[in-house]
């Protein structure tokens, strides 16, 4: 006989029983408000980097306080346009970030993590 499991993996390609890894790039982001932005020096409003957390993220070069221009091709405009990209992906995929750091645009390839979530 064939366990349930296994036949749910024949019959639906997927085992029920086990959630999809939510995927992450391995940074924390926050919104900065243009009043923000002037008050902190920063050279513009936008969703800058607050923390690097992942140890591809690391790897790749990300670093606090740069601002996240674009996502795959898609400029980011808030932390939420962000987030939505990032979801429509998996773990394990290799995805193009572009950061401004010292004025300069900065083209950043990373692998996708699993989002680690603090229970």
């Amino acid at each position: 006989t064939v366990s349930p499991i296994i036949n749910d993996i024949i019959e639906n390609g997927s085992n029920g029983q086990v959630a999809s890894a939510t995927p992450a790039v391995g940074i924390v982001i926050s919104d900065v408000s243009e009043e923000n932005a002037q008050y902190y020096g920063l050279e513009s409003a936008g969703v800058y980097i607050a923390q690097v957390t992942g140890a591809n993220a690391l790897k790749a070069g990300f670093q606090e306080g740069d601002r996240v221009v674009s996502f795959n091709g898609t400029a980011i405009t808030g932390s939420s346009d962000f987030i939505t990209l990032v979801r429509k992906c998996n773990v394990g995929d290799t995805v193009t970030v572009v950061v401004s750091r010292n004025g300069q645009q900065i083209e950043i390839k990373t692998v996708l993590e699993e989002l680690q979530t603090n229970d």
